[in-house]
C-alpha cells in the first residue's frame, strides 16, 4: 500500500488518471507563499492511498503532470517515488540520502523552488 499527495492544479487539462484505485484520505486547499512561475497561489491537495502497483501508478501520474514545475510523490514503508512529467520517476529507499538528493536536483532543474522539494521521508 502506498500513500501520497497529488496537487490537482499540477494536472494537465484533459488528463485522466484512471484504472487505478485511489482512496482519497484528505482533500485540502492551501495558499502557497511563494509559487514558482506558472504556479497558481492556491492549490488543492489530494492525499491518497492505493494498493495498485506503484510503478504503474507513477507512470500514469507522470503523463498527467504539467511541465515544467510540478511533481507528485508517494511512498510505502520502504520506498519513495518522486514523479515528474514526461515519464521521469525516481524510486529509492526512503533512507537513501544520495538518491533523494538526485531527485531534488532534477526538480530544481525544472524550476521547482527548493521549498517545494521538501517531501517527507
Amino acid at each position: 500500500m502506498v500513500e501520497g499527495v497529488i496537487v490537482v492544479e499540477s494536472l494537465l487539462p484533459g488528463s485522466k488518471i484512471d484504472q487505478i484505485e485511489l482512496v482519497v484520505t484528505s482533500l485540502e486547499r492551501i495558499k502557497v507563499t511563494d509559487p514558482a512561475p506558472g504556479q497558481p497561489p492556491v492549490w488543492t491537495l489530494v492525499t491518497f492511498r492505493s494498493g495498485a502497483d506503484p510503478d504503474r501508478l507513477a507512470q500514469k501520474v507522470s503523463v498527467a503532470l504539467e511541465s515544467p514545475g510540478w511533481y507528485a510523490d508517494f511512498h510505502d514503508e520502504n520506498s519513495k517515488w518522486i514523479v515528474y512529467p514526461a515519464g521521469v520517476v525516481f524510486r529509492f529507499a526512503r533512507d537513501d540520502a544520495e538518491a533523494r538528493s538526485s531527485a531534488q536536483s532534477h526538480g530544481l532543474g525544472l524550476g521547482i523552488p527548493v521549498e517545494q522539494l521538501d517531501w517527507k521521508d
